[in-house]
């Protein structure tokens, strides 16, 4: 132990000690940098998917309106508005080095834009899609993960007959190998149509589930074809205005960024992601004015009360132990609704209705809901405006979310924003700004950004309440939380980011009786450098507080970093390392700490960290000349606090766990493939 934490600190230290002039603009660097940037405000494992399906499904920057822009959410207001006055003004891009001309896009947002659009035919060019076109120049990529667990949990014990039949769900019905296939193909992002088949870890496989894998999405993108918008077909995302009504996306947490305004995309569902997607068709059509119409018709995970009817809808996934496989698809869904969408001369209108159709009761509300929402956006060079007011027909309640910025002198954008959602407000497919869902909360948010020169910085304050009971609250509760972020290039050879991330919520408290505080800090100071001949290191220092009456202050502090070398060898081979290293000791869960590891392409890369002990990971990729990429990934966590982990079937009975992850990814050209 003592040997592996000498390892793993110096692997945290010394990654900031060479000098090296510029950052890795790699795309496992720039989800880090995003996926970090955005870990304190929304669930991890939804920023990992939200920023790898916006990579797999990048946009033309030449036909993108503001709305689609604004979808990607590192780029402010006034960077959408800068790109597509310059386009307006100037015409179709020729190439990613004209972003350089884009006022107000610095050199970092230059680099990770290019890893979501791509250089497209302009608005007025007319595309004819032929198949020996489609045939000839259409990409094919196939990507195979397994995640192999060095340890054995509880659940994986082979058990007798008469445990199990007297405790069934403590053996899974699968191997403790979790693995997943993608096949997509790609032309010119006019045509994108895939699969994706995932089996998590403990759940069947070929030998006890004739279907093989536990869960498929298969899917089919059609674009820009006239004024043919968008045909979605298999499984497909729906989101309109700010969320409220429809946002099969992702949460969006809080602060200035969750309370943008997309108008109506449609985008395939391509992860593997059980929830949040619709099943069927979905259409985009119309210029000045487009119109949307989709469909769809799935089973859904539930959990069902004695009388039959859904006590909660059942969205992680798992499938590993009988009762687990019980609840699979037993219910059904489907779901109908159109959208209408406006926007000419900076001033855009919107309305969305939807209906949803369950083969069980739901709570309170029949088997069918009825949802309407209407939202607006004024965009102006000094002010914009732009809001959604949702509302459930069955019984009336609303929820809406109104917005002002305002450009001050300095290169300030402020931020205002006002929330109120009803108590009795139900949308299955919101994501809109909230710190928990779009139900039951109100709250007014004010934000200050500047993003000019070596100094970025940015703060906002939200206030916030809950009118009826919720989570861990058994009467009316407010809260308020704060976050300030900070970063400056050129420090040291690289880039120091901080931030500071205040929170205090009340919840029940067994010593009281009553309502008090949970009050947590998390503070964060990182730094970032890189070099044009591959090198690149991070190093990060987090401390973490929480208190509440009864519980007492509990402190968790952590340093980790990372050192990655890549190198291009003869003959157009390529070979990239990279090595990690953790250092983690907290009182208690509430204060433990999130940290960022990089893995294989789609691999979950954060991971919450309690006790104390450490973490070590190692990783090489090789490029092959044949368009083959092999990777490798072998981490360690080691706690010096405790002799098992978890509980029930999930238990280990050791106070460490090995894991290992290997992935090959082949892209190659149709005609390669069929002649």
């Amino acid at each position: 132990m003592k040997n592996a934490e000498i390892i793993c600190l110096a692997a945290a230290v010394m990654a900031p000690c060479r000098s090296l002039p510029q950052k890795s603009t790699g795309w496992d660097s720039v989800l880090e940098q995003l996926a970090v940037a955005d870990s304190d405000d929304t669930d991890p494992q939804q920023t990992i998917l939200k920023y790898e399906e916006l990579h797999d499904n990048p946009l033309n920057i030449n036909r993108s309106s503001p709305q689609q822009l604004m979808t990607l959410p590192f780029l402010s207001e006034n960077d959408v508005e800068e790109i597509s006055a310059y386009i307006y003004m100037h015409g179709p891009l020729l190439s990613m080095g004209e972003l350089q001309l884009i006022r107000g896009l610095d050199y970092e947002k230059r680099e990770i834009l290019k890893h979501f659009v791509f250089i497209g035919p302009g608005p007025e060019e007319r595309r004819k899609i032929r198949l020996k076109d489609v045939l000839r120049y259409g990409k094919l990529e196939t990507v195979q993960s397994a995640d192999i667990p060095l340890y054995t949990r509880e659940g994986y014990r082979n058990h007798s007959a008469s445990v199990l039949q007297k405790y069934p769900n403590r053996e899974y019905l699968g191997t403790r190998v979790g693995h997943s296939l993608r096949l997509s193909f790609s032309y010119n992002s006019g045509i994108r149509f895939g699969l994706t088949a995932q089996k998590d870890a403990g759940e069947p496989f070929f030998e006890k589930r004739p279907a093989g894998y536990d869960f498929y999405s298969p899917y089919m993108l059609i674009q820009d074809i006239g004024r043919l918008k968008t045909v979605a077909l298999g499984r497909y995302r729906v989101s309109t205005g700010c969320g409220l009504l429809m946002g099969t996306g992702f949460s969006m947490g809080s602060g200035a960024d969750a309370a943008r305004r997309t108008g109506v995309s449609v985008k395939p569902h391509s992860s593997g992601s059980e929830t949040g997607y619709l099943t069927g068709a979905a259409v985009q059509w119309g210029k000045k004015t487009e119109f949307t119409a989709f469909a769809s018709c799935q089973m859904t995970d539930a959990n069902l009360s004695d009388d039959g009817s859904i006590s909660s809808f059942k969205t992680d996934g798992y499938h590993r132990t009988p009762l687990e496989f019980s609840r699979k698809h037993n219910i059904r869904q489907n779901t109908a609704g159109a959208a209408v969408q406006y926007d000419r001369h900076g001033t855009a209108l919107g309305a969305a209705i939807i209906a949803e159709h369950f083969s069980h009761k739901l709570p309170d509300n029949g088997c069918t809901l009825f949802g309407l929402s209407a939202d607006f956006a004024i965009r102006r060079p000094r002010f914009s405006i732009w809001g959604e007011t949702a509302a459930n027909l069955c019984n009336g309640a609303t929820a809406t979310l109104d917005n002002l910025l305002l450009r001050l002198p300095g290169h300030h954008d402020l931020t205002l924003s006002l929330r109120w959602y009803s108590p009795r407000y139900e949308s299955l497919h919101s994501s809109g700004m909230a710190q928990s869902e779009v139900h039951n909360e109100y709250g007014f948010m004010a934000s200050v950004r500047r993003e000019s020169g070596r100094v970025k910085t940015g703060c906002f304050i939200d206030f916030f309440g809950h009118r009826e009971p919720c989570y861990q609250a058994s009467a009316p509760s407010h809260g308020i939380q704060f976050r300030s972020t900070a970063s400056c290039s050129r420090v040291f050879d690289g880039t120091l980011k901080a931030s500071l991330n205040f929170k205090a919520v009340q919840k029940d408290c067994a010593g009281t009786g009553g309502l008090e505080y949970m009050r947590t800090v998390r503070l964060k100071l990182r730094h970032e450098t890189g070099s044009a001949d591959g090198w690149s290191a991070q190093s990060q220092w987090l401390l973490n507080m929480s208190s509440f009456p009864g519980k007492g202050r509990s402190w968790g502090k952590a340093v980790n970093g990372h050192i990655r070398h890549s190198l291009n060898l003869n003959g157009g081979t390529g070979l990239e390392f990279y090595v990690s290293g953790c250092l983690f000791s907290t009182g208690s869960y509430d204060s433990a700490v999130s940290i960022y590891e990089n893995g294989p392409r789609y691999g979950f890369g954060f991971m919450t960290l309690s006790g104390k002990g450490c973490r070590m990971a190692a990783m090489a990729k090789i490029s092959l000349p044949c368009r083959l990429q092999l990777t490798a990934k072998i981490g360690s966590t080691i706690y010096s606090d405790r002799d098992s982990m978890g509980s029930g079937a999930a238990k280990l009975d050791s106070s460490h766990k090995e894991d290992l992850g290997i992935q090959t990814i082949w892209k190659f050209s149709a005609a390669n493939f069929l002649f």
